[in-house]
């Protein structure tokens, strides 16, 4: 049984922290110890939890109980991090608590455009909605809603409405941002809520490269690039799924790796579609040149990917 305080934030790390100890010995228990002192985070065993859970069930404090029992040897301290629990015995530190859980919801493949731009914008709409009956799911399928919205943007090929159809796309990548952020912040994380986040993603990507394409066909009048467009889209698509199905993770370094790692956020798609638009606006022919180093990069991505694994796991 796990006894935490009432008034606390704890990160996960705090859980991995008492997975790793060595298990508390019979009849006894591992409080955590932070700062030199004890403080009522504990893992006990079902003989210790028994008396101590009748006390918290009747109202009572159990902080002088856990003394005794750490007093007589039956508690063990385990040294933990400062920075893994966290205090909030005012209505100040409650808000500073929050505005750090919030920010720590991103997730390792974020990007720069992620970092600075998607989360910042992310975080006020997840702290809203994380007090209200919406379930991480119906804000990954509003998020579908706004990026194939977008894609018909970009497909209907003037200026205009490919610059509605990207920031379409952007109010969708938000939305991304947010359903994974009230997963995590409402412990609704599942692998189908996962799958159904890469099958959203993969369609949107994949729909954004196919009008990419048949734009430049038109614009440009030349049909061949529609088939370009098709293989940048099924190029998006089994980047993201091999990713997913692969468990890829984000790489730093030199070497094929490292490289792997930098192309797995979504900053080179970014800079791809705000590209086709300045293109579009200046210099129509560069579509082309845009349509054929998506097509290239990912299909290049994701073979690369696999074989990394492939030879990884060998």
């Amino acid at each position: 049984m796990l006894f935490l305080p009432a008034d606390s934030l704890f990160e996960p790390g705090l859980i991995q922290t008492l997975l790793a100890a060595s298990p508390p010995p019979r009849g006894g228990g591992t409080v955590l110890l932070d700062g030199g002192g004890p403080i009522p985070v504990l893992l006990a065993d079902p003989a210790l939890a028994a008396p101590l859970f009748r006390l918290a069930a009747d109202g009572a404090p159990i902080h002088e109980a856990l003394e005794a029992d750490l007093r007589r040897g039956a508690v063990r301290p385990h040294p933990v991090p400062g920075d893994l629990w966290l205090p909030i015995p005012t209505s100040e530190e409650l808000a500073a608590a929050e505005a750090r859980l919030c920010a720590a919801r991103g997730i390792a493949n974020d990007g720069v455009v992620d970092r600075w731009v998607n989360r910042r914008l992310s975080r006020p709409l997840t702290r809203l909605l994380v007090r209200l009956p919406v379930t991480p799911n119906q804000v990954s399928l509003a998020s579908l809603a706004f990026g194939l919205l977008g894609a018909v943007g970009v497909w209907a090929g003037s200026l205009a409405f490919s610059a509605l159809g990207l920031g379409l796309y952007q109010i969708a990548t938000i939305l991304d941002h947010t359903d994974g952020e009230l997963a995590r912040l409402k412990l609704l994380e599942s692998p189908q809520g996962a799958w159904l986040d890469v099958a959203i993603d993969t369609l949107i990507h994949g729909a954004l490269a196919l009008a990419l394409g048949l734009t430049a066909a038109r614009v440009l009048d030349l049909p061949i690039l529609r088939g370009v467009g098709l293989a940048a889209a099924l190029g998006v698509a089994a980047s993201a799924l091999v990713a997913k199905w692969l468990a890829l993770p984000a790489e730093t370094g030199r070497g094929l790796r490292g490289l792997l790692g930098w192309m797995a956020n979504r900053d080179l798609f970014y800079l791809i579609l705000l590209a086709s638009l300045v293109a579009l606006w200046l210099h129509p022919p560069a579509l082309a040149w845009l349509l054929a180093i998506l097509a290239l990069g990912s299909h290049a991505y994701w073979l690369a990917a696999a074989g990394v694994r492939v030879a990884t796991r060998r």
